[in-house]
C-alpha cells in the first residue's frame, strides 16, 4: 500500500464549486405563485413567492476546465399582479444582477423583453456563463459595474 493510500483512506475528496447566492421575494403573498430557479435545465429549487425575502444559496460543479451553464429564473402560477423582485444574485461573491441585464436573456409570454430586478407572470430570465467565473465575466462585461469600472 502507498503512503498515498494510506493519507487519503477514508477522507473525503475536495470537489470544487462555484457558490451562487439568490435573494428575491414578491410584491404580494400569493400563494398561488412559485419561484423556479434552474440550473443547466435542472430545476434546483421552487419557493412559495412571499413578501419576505428568501435567500437561496447553490453550489454549482466547477472545475479548471471552462464549463458552460446557464441559471434561469422563472416565475408560474396562477396570473396576477404580483411581481417578483430580484435583490440578489452573486457568483463566487460577485453580484451578477448589472450582468444579468447586460448578458442575460429575458422571455414576457414568449416575447423578447429586457432583464431586469423585477419580474411578473409568465416570465423567465436566464444567464449563460462558464465557470471559472471570473475569465467569463472579464471577457463579457460591457457596462460599469462596482468592481468593473470602463
Amino acid at each position: 500500500m502507498s503512503i498515498y493510500s494510506i493519507i487519503t483512506d477514508g477522507k473525503i475528496s475536495y470537489v470544487k464549486t462555484a457558490l451562487l447566492e439568490i435573494e428575491f421575494s414578491g410584491t404580494a403573498e400569493e400563494s398561488d405563485t412559485f419561484v423556479s430557479i434552474l440550473i443547466d435545465d435542472d430545476i434546483v429549487t421552487t419557493k412559495q413567492l412571499s413578501t419576505e425575502i428568501t435567500r437561496f444559496k447553490y453550489n454549482i460543479p466547477d472545475s479548471n476546465q471552462t464549463i458552460e451553464h446557464e441559471l434561469r429564473i422563472e416565475i408560474n402560477g396562477r396570473p396576477t399582479s404580483t411581481v417578483l423582485r430580484i435583490h440578489r444574485i452573486c457568483i463566487e461573491g460577485l453580484c451578477m444582477r448589472l450582468t444579468m441585464r447586460d448578458s442575460g436573456i429575458c422571455s414576457q409570454n414568449g416575447e423578447p423583453a429586457v432583464p431586469s430586478e423585477y419580474m411578473g407572470q409568465g416570465v423567465y430570465q436566464s444567464l449563460r456563463f462558464t465557470t471559472p467565473i471570473y475569465p467569463w465575466l472579464l471577457a463579457n462585461e460591457r457596462t460599469d459595474t462596482y468592481y468593473y469600472l470602463h
